[in-house]
């Protein structure tokens, strides 16, 4: 940072540093609250120009300009590591993705029992098909010889 007007750097707020530094750490869990932790180290660069525009924005009425601000480490809260985030993510989409494989599993399984079902069903009409025209075949049959008899 650097002090563009000494007179309100000084009395236009009473630490301009600590300010600027507790400004910082509310912007930069701000920026990292829009975008997904395992992508934190590659957005980087656009999370250190964000910050930078925005502390900027907000020294200048204290006669301060912010000139650079460098993420050194990003700690997410309860102590955990980026690292720890990142293979979260991971582990909630391979969770995600073998839910997926399941219920595909699932479904096909239940095209195939649905399938057999229409095969059992298909094979009892027919064979139900085939007892009625031999029944009806019997009943003319029979019926021809009792006419015959009668005749």
């Amino acid at each position: 940072m650097q002090v563009l007007d000494p007179h309100l750097a000084s009395y236009g707020i009473t630490n301009f540093g600590f300010a600027i530094s507790q400004l910082a750490q509310t912007t930069l869990r701000s920026e990292i609250g829009k975008i997904e932790l395992d992508r934190t180290f590659e957005a980087r660069g656009q999370i250190n120009t964000n910050v930078v525009s925005e502390l900027d924005k907000a020294s200048a009425a204290w006669g301060v300009k912010v000139l650079r601000y460098e993420i050194k480490n990003i700690t997410p809260a309860e102590g955990r590591a980026v690292g720890d985030g990142e293979a979260d993510a991971r582990r909630a989409r391979e969770a995600r993705r073998r839910a997926r494989l399941r219920g595909r599993a699932r479904r096909q399984d239940q095209r195939r029992r649905g399938d057999k079902q229409r095969v059992i069903k298909q094979s009892e009409a027919n064979k139900q098909q085939q007892i009625n025209e031999a029944e009806g075949q019997a009943q003319a049959i029979w019926r021809s010889r009792r006419r015959r008899r009668k005749a």
